[in-house]
């Protein structure tokens, strides 16, 4: 019997995959992806998918394989500088029958591709400590192009090891201009300090090779290739590994033990992006924001090294149990490799969480409700629709007369939550519309959700997605409010359901085994008038800037996106809007022009983008301008974006005195104070109080 589970609603990234999924039993067992019949099970589960309860199936013909082969060895080798053009050559002879193995279930042109990969990170191994032996010369001008994705594969092994080294030069670069930061004369090249750059660029070098020739890391570039042919169909359709949702402490909301810092990567490297405040990890100050992790001690006592993984894997290797510590090695400041204890602590996952402030101005009580996305879904007993539901009622409580509902960052999720969220503010009617392969659906909410009639102004930016576009276009189109952010949201018009893939070996009265999940495109989202949010986006009524961050993507961005498509509904009537929209806009357009904090922004992130898309040169002197530009510009940026002294915001608990603080997680408080204290500096939130202080000023 084939097993799914839908969410009706549309996922787009792994995090709120993680928090709305149920997490897989711990005693479910992973099914073994080294064996041929387990991959094969897969494929013909994610093929029978593709090809049947897909919206908008494709052939899986020449020109499918064709897509997959583009895509996955991108993947293996972003850089282009693993495979020689021989092999290229040679895996090119064998994409037209990649379609033709996927119908038989077969991963013969993975094999092939992957035998390659290790046999050449094989030569790097032996090469790297050849290649870093001896000093590089960074005095010379050397350019590497950050358009990586045409680069030519290298022809032979002395273009290969050409390319290596520019690499690995710039890695160097990297490391040298952390030291040279603590040198006081920083117009000169220490030799000393490009030795230990070099020492340690040859470690992670090596540490990254090695994970990536790993059973779990051939196993996890199997899965990429089963992603490859998922996303071939469209760009949110994907195969998620065995295993993803039991690794993730705290993704089902309960406390867990770990230590307070939150994760990112670089180049393959893992790094603290923060230290939570508050915590004993903070407190210990045994590691800092910026420091690389080296290696983490696992449940066995084994010190894993974690070049490689991803940050879903080293937070599990950082959690354990209550009283008990973690070991890990890391670089500190220095570049030095430091051994380090710290206790694990009770923590919760709850950033992704409803939450709530108030914020007085002009003598005027404001609530503020922040939704980092809607989650739950019709069958979960922690949803995003009752947290907010309690979150208005809090708010109407403390006299809010006006709600900024901000779902910047907001990836989207559930449906059947943003429905009734919309109702809310709405109150009967519809919300939004879907339609399958054939039939469209519309989804309304009752006269007996509306729980607030006052100004509202929603916040999006360019990674609102989904069910926020849906919620903010509800919004224009029924005339409830005003929409304020980037020039566009992200463009996501599709929604997707998440089906588990069977074991085929399962029997009646025993335990399956996890042979991992899809998110399958099986549907459309569209604006009650008919629209589309599809690639466009919702385009706001008051933009306050293009974009929030050059390294951010839209739907655009992504490969094989679903075409734009609306549909008619002959009963549409645009929403009458209670204010002088005309003049509230005008308004916060004038405030805007004339805010030389937020027009300098858009000068800065310019010459940004400018520097981040160009070449790169690899002498020391002009790598070095080119890093303190760069850091002046994201300092300079960071602090435009904060509002002085003398104009932080008046922002307040949004928990009433009579909710007892000792029913809240002490982590959950941490975390809910800190987020209070940023929102004193957010420029663009004082944009949106002044935009609902006019629209409750200047009513029809």
């Amino acid at each position: 019997m084939r097993k799914s589970q839908k969410v009706t609603g549309s996922l787009l990234f792994s995090g709120i995959l993680l928090a709305m999924q149920p997490v897989a039993a711990q005693s479910q067992a992973v099914a073994n992806l080294s064996e041929p019949g387990a991959r094969a099970a897969i494929l013909n589960e994610v093929v029978r998918a593709v090809t049947i309860d897909h919206y908008s199936p494709k052939p899986i013909d020449d020109n499918y394989a064709a897509g997959i082969y583009s895509n996955f060895m991108q993947q293996l080798d972003p850089a282009h500088t693993i495979f020689l053009k021989q092999d290229i050559d040679r895996l090119q002879k064998l994409k037209s029958g990649i379609d033709d193995q996927l119908k038989q279930g077969s991963a013969a042109f993975f094999d092939s591709a992957i035998s390659i990969y290790k046999s050449r990170l094989a030569d790097f191994k032996l090469l790297v400590p050849q290649l870093l032996s001896k000093p590089l010369d960074l005095t010379t001008t050397e350019v590497l192009s950050s358009d990586t994705k045409n680069q030519p594969y290298p022809s032979g092994i002395t273009g290969r090891n050409a390319a290596w080294t520019k690499l690995l030069k710039l890695q160097v670069l990297k490391k040298y201009v952390l030291l040279l930061q603590q040198q006081k004369d920083q117009q000169k090249l220490y030799p000393a300090l490009e030795a230990k750059a070099r020492e340690v660029v040859k470690k992670t070098a090596l540490a990254w090779a090695g994970n990536a020739l790993t059973d779990r890391a051939i196993d996890d570039k199997f899965c990429k290739y089963v992603d490859c042919v998922s996303k071939q169909m469209d760009a949110h359709s994907q195969y998620m590994a065995p295993g993803l949702f039991k690794t993730f402490a705290g993704a089902d909301g309960n406390p867990y033990f770990s230590i307070g810092v939150t994760l990112t990567t670089e180049d393959n490297e893992v790094y603290v992006k923060s230290v939570v405040p508050g915590t004993g990890t903070e407190a210990g100050k045994k590691i800092n924001a910026g420091n690389r992790i080296i290696a983490i001690e696992d449940s066995t006592g084994t010190m894993t090294p974690v070049s490689g993984l991803n940050t879903q894997d080293a937070t599990f290797l950082l959690s354990g149990k209550r009283g008990t510590a973690a070991r890990l090695i890391i670089e500190n400041e220095a570049l030095e490799e430091v051994t380090i204890s710290i206790p694990r602590e009770e923590m919760k996952y709850t950033s992704y969480k409803a939450k709530s402030a108030l914020i007085t101005h002009n003598g005027k009580k404001i609530g503020l409700i922040n939704l980092p996305n809607f989650y739950g879904g019709p069958f979960s007993a922690v949803n995003a629709a009752n947290d907010v539901a309690k979150e208005l009622k809090n708010l109407k409580a403390l006299e809010a007369e006006m709600i900024i509902f901000d779902l910047r960052n907001n990836p989207g999720g559930s449906l059947t939550d943003g429905t009734s969220i919309g109702g809310y503010f709405f109150g009967e009617g519809p919300v939004a519309k879907t339609k399958a392969k054939y039939l469209p659906e519309t989804h309304s909410a009752s006269k007996q959700h509306l729980m607030f009639e006052g100004p509202l102004t929603v916040m999006v930016d360019e990674s609102s997605a989904s069910a926020s576009e849906m919620f903010s276009a509800a919004v224009q189109d029924r005339g409830r409010g005003i929409v304020i952010g980037t020039s566009s949201t992200f463009g996501k018009g599709t929604a997707q359901n998440s089906i588990s893939i069977p074991d085929p070996n399962h029997t009646k009265g025993s335990p399956s085994a996890d042979f991992g999940s899809m998110t399958l495109t099986q549907k459309k989202f569209y604006r009650i008038s008919g629209g589309t949010t599809q690639i466009g986006g919702v385009i706001p009524d008051i933009v306050m800037q293009d974009r929030m961050s050059n390294t951010s993507i839209r739907e655009k961005d992504l490969l094989n996106v679903l075409p734009i498509e609306t549909i008619e509904v002959k009963d549409f009537k645009p929403g009458k809007r209670n204010f002088n929209y005309g003049l509230v806009v005008k308004n916060a357009q004038q405030r805007i022009k004339l805010n030389k904090a937020m027009q300098l922004i858009g000068i800065e992130m310019k010459k940004e983008q400018q520097l981040l898309s160009g070449p790169v040169n690899l002498n020391w002197k002009s790598y070095v301008t080119r890093s303190k530009e760069l850091a002046q510009l994201k300092a300079s940026i960071s602090k435009n974006k904060k509002l002085g002294d003398g104009q932080l915001l008046q922002v307040e608990s949004g928990i009433p005195e009579w909710v007892n603080p000792n029913t809240i997680h002490p982590f959950e408080m941490l975390e809910y104070e800190a987020w209070l204290n940023s929102l004193k500096y957010d420029i663009y939130l004082q944009e949106a109080i002044s935009v609902s202080e006019d629209i409750l000023a200047n009513p029809m």
